[in-house]
């Protein structure tokens, strides 16, 4: 009976149902309305406060780069419908949900048997694309690029002769994709690697419009990143060598299996862009078959899949680009289908012995990829600053002090007057990367009020600073009220959550205990690694704001 759903002719229905799925766990996330986080919050301060002729043309504020085309579809998403979270999320939606109808055609052409049912499977329950489909970043723009270049490249791979409407679509569509994602540079670079091993089997006139459609495309992309380049900031573009510097090729010959490991981050729980299989070697091994067995069925299709991560990998090399986390999103639908093609080859072969053997050894393998996704169902939330402040604003009087943790900031400018804070009405504190002590000095210039707030949230995995700052205060104070947002990353990534406290520090004999000078801290904090105090999304620089 189990074995029946397997037939071809219930394949269309459960494509169509997986497809409902993967879009209401998108629309479910989209729905939720989560607080933006730092990332988004750099993001769409430049979308919300510059014009569009500097949005486009100017360096952005933050340390923050961002493809020309997203940008531009941001600003008309907020002409259209105000400054909203929602407004702002509405064209990485859209993207998502596009990409989830394109991956199934692009697996129907590119698979084989029951593997487009799996592999549509996985990418509807994909947790990192669940997430980005209502972040205001462009990486499920770069995933929808991909998917709509893979399949232009199947297309173009499937006929003999390329008529002159089909070189036409396909240079226009080439040519728009790289000023909406960066990422597509590398994609349109295997396509056209791809695409030259077909030109035997093309006459001179294909042949001809062939090299005029990948020309089309590398001036185009030449164009986009030239323009990338020269609207960056020689300081961002510092910045981000340092931030992604990790993300970098090694030099060092011994790191020859780094992009394998990077790879099996990507498919494993490290990082936002993770998908969070609990069984990553497995999936990456899955992932290597697949792609051997499609180089041995359709050794161009492979290419087209194989070619764009090598690239993506040689750009690391010369620290061009990163090859890590979310920046390689991108390449999720491609090591998607290649997981598939694997786990239906082993399907066929138990489904030799029994049907019921079929069914085990389709659940066996992917049932741990739907498993991610089971235990972390959404919504994701990162520093969902907004319940924070609505507690906030129901309990604070006015003449209570409020001291923010300089991580907090972002969200308290971009938040903080629709809860009723003025800037007037709370204290930034600063950042002492390396010296968690004068965190607690900043901590003793409220001593002796009758009622502080302490704001906290971060984005970075849960370290002493936050913690020693909540010591020190047990210890000269009183605390009378506490509420905290917990933080849900689709990999289980742990982040520090939202968080409000409310101190009495007005009892003189809890003062006498210690004072900032003298509080014995446990440990040393550095900050996050990939951290600077007046660089990048954390500036807190009120007057720009």
């Amino acid at each position: 009976m189990v074995s029946a759903y397997l037939r071809p002719s219930y394949r269309k229905s459960v494509l169509i149902s997986l497809i409902l799925i993967g879009a209401a766990l998108r629309l479910w996330q989209y729905a939720a309305n989560a607080s933006l986080w730092l990332d988004e919050i750099a993001v769409a301060q430049n979308i919300l406060e510059r014009p569009l002729g500097e949005l486009l043309t100017a360096p952005l504020a933050y340390a923050q780069v961002a493809p020309k085309g997203f940008l531009l579809a941001e600003k008309a998403a907020v002409a259209l419908f105000g400054p909203s979270e929602y407004a702002l999320r509405l064209f990485p939606l859209l993207c998502s949900l596009g990409a989830l109808l394109a991956f199934r055609r692009v697996a129907e052409r590119a698979l084989t048997g029951f593997a487009a049912t799996v592999a549509v499977a996985l990418f509807a329950a994909a947790i990192p694309l669940i997430f980005y489909a209502a972040q205001t970043k462009q990486y499920s723009t770069d995933v929808l690029i991909a998917v709509l270049l893979l399949w232009l490249a199947l297309d173009l791979d499937a006929g003999a002769v390329l008529s002159a409407p089909r070189a036409v679509g396909a240079a226009l569509a080439g040519a728009v994709a790289p000023w909406f994602s960066h990422s597509a540079v590398f994609v349109l670079a295997g396509m056209g690697i791809s695409l030259a091993a077909q030109s035997r089997r093309l006459d001179v006139r294909s042949l001809r419009r062939l090299y005029i459609v990948v020309a089309v495309w590398t001036v185009s992309a030449l164009c986009a990143v030239g323009i990338e380049l020269s609207t960056a900031s020689p300081q961002t573009r510092e910045y981000m060598q340092w931030f992604w510097a990790p993300a970098m090729l090694p030099s060092d010959a011994l790191h020859m299996l780094w992009p394998l490991l990077r790879l099996r981050d990507l498919l494993g729980q490290r990082g936002l862009g993770a998908l969070g299989y609990p069984a990553s070697i497995l999936y990456m091994s899955l992932a290597v078959f697949g792609l051997a067995l499609l180089s041995c069925r359709r050794l161009r299709v492979a290419l087209f899949l194989i070619l764009p991560t090598a690239l993506t990998v040689a750009a690391s090399a010369v620290r061009q680009y990163p090859f890590a986390d979310r920046l390689i999103l991108f390449l999720v639908p491609g090591f998607l289908l290649a997981i598939a093609e694997a786990i239906e080859w082993t399907r066929a072969r138990a489904a030799k012995f029994s049907p019921v053997a079929a069914v085990a050894m389709l659940v066996a393998l992917a049932g741990p990829a739907l498993y991610a996704l089971a235990t972390k169902p959404p919504v994701y939330r990162l520093q969902d600053m907004k319940p924070v402040l609505a507690y906030l604003q129901e309990r604070r009087r006015p003449s209570d002090a409020v001291y923010v943790h300089y991580r907090g900031a972002p969200s308290i400018l971009f938040y903080g007057a629709r809860y009723g804070l003025r800037p007037s009405d709370y204290t930034i504190g600063g950042c002492y990367l390396g010296d968690t002590r004068r965190y607690l000095e900043d901590i003793d210039k409220f001593r002796g009020s009758p009622r502080l707030w302490i704001i906290a949230a971060d984005v970075a995995p849960i370290r002493s600073q936050p913690q020693e700052m909540v010591r020190y205060l047990d210890a000269i104070g009183v605390r009378s009220d506490f509420f905290l947002v917990p933080t849900r990353t689709p990999s289980g990534y742990a982040i520090t959550p939202a968080a409000v406290y409310l101190y009495d520090l007005s009892d003189p004999q809890r003062l006498a205990k210690a004072d900032a000078s003298s509080f014995p801290v446990i440990g040393k904090d550095h900050g996050p690694s990939w951290t600077r105090c007046h660089e990048g999304p954390i500036t807190v620089d009120p007057a720009r704001r």
